[in-house]
């Protein structure tokens, strides 16, 4: 503890909420797919959660079979959403 090299610490997040969008845009008439996720996230300077959206692209993952719960997040310098692994849930 507390020599070599520290990995790197995957936040917990909770994800509440899937929106797969998809469909020819009215005013351009150019395909669109995405997702909108919203999330539960640690923030700095918030007492608990704050609630996010992320807009995702379709290619992120298959977002019709991503549902709620708690996944570890990873996220770049800019706060876009790298990847997604969720956190098993202990077996009752």
């Amino acid at each position: 503890p507390g020599f070599g090299r520290k990995e790197r610490s995957m936040p917990r997040i909770k994800l509440f909420g899937v929106a797969h969008r998809k469909g020819i845009s009215k005013k351009t008439g150019n395909p669109y797919d995405f997702g909108e996720l919203h999330m539960a996230v640690p923030k700095h300077g918030v007492v608990g959660e704050a609630a996010e959206q992320k807009i995702v692209d379709a290619s992120f993952c298959d977002l019709d079979r991503l549902v709620p719960g708690i996944y570890e997040a990873d996220f770049d310098s800019d706060g876009n959403l790298l990847s997604l692994s969720p956190v098993q849930q202990p077996s009752k």
